[in-house]
């Protein structure tokens, strides 16, 4: 049979191998009175032995076994004791900011709606293309929340650019 596969023409890269195994060659000198001799050991190593897992049956009817073997294949290591490290000191607490200055409107000075309620309150009133135009933001949620709290917001319907109208708001107390 074997003079019959060497007939085929298989590429020798495809042909399978023996499989060879790795021996470790060491030297050793040994020192004599007078004279010193080399010598060669060779040795083989050995794999260690491989635990496989038994197959699981339906419904984990194996598990048990399963996990014993594997206990029992694999070292336990006991975990050295540490001692306990002192404990960490406290971060200061941040002393307490002061409350926010608030406006007229109960809005924190500074904030775009507090300038757009201050320009929606001043006499005149404020149209959303002027508050957009100086905020870059229309703001008109200000309007809704501030009317939810109790103030009064008018509107006027004034003459704008071409023949649309705008309308103006003014915010009151």
């Amino acid at each position: 049979m074997s003079d019959e596969k060497d007939n085929l023409d298989i590429p020798e890269f495809l042909k399978r191998k023996a499989p060879v195994k790795a021996a470790v060659t060491s030297k050793e000198l040994v020192m004599g009175e007078d004279e010193v001799v080399e010598t060669e050991a060779t040795e083989t190593p050995e794999a260690p032995a491989k635990v496989r897992k038994p197959k699981a049956k339906v419904n984990g009817a194996a598990k048990a076994p399963v996990k014993a073997a594997l206990k029992a294949a694999k070292p336990v290591k006991k975990a050295a004791k540490v001692a306990k490290a002192a404990p960490k000191a406290k971060r200061a607490s941040k002393a307490p900011k002061a409350p926010a200055a608030l406006d007229a409107f109960g809005l924190r000075v500074g904030t775009m709606k507090s300038k757009a309620a201050a320009m929606y309150a001043t006499k005149r009133g404020a149209t959303t293309g002027e508050i957009k135009a100086a905020l870059g933001s229309i703001q008109f949620n200000v309007l809704t929340s501030l009317k939810k709290g109790g103030c009064k917001v008018t509107k006027t319907l004034e003459k704008g650019d071409g023949t649309r109208k705008v309308i103006r708001y003014k915010l009151s107390k």
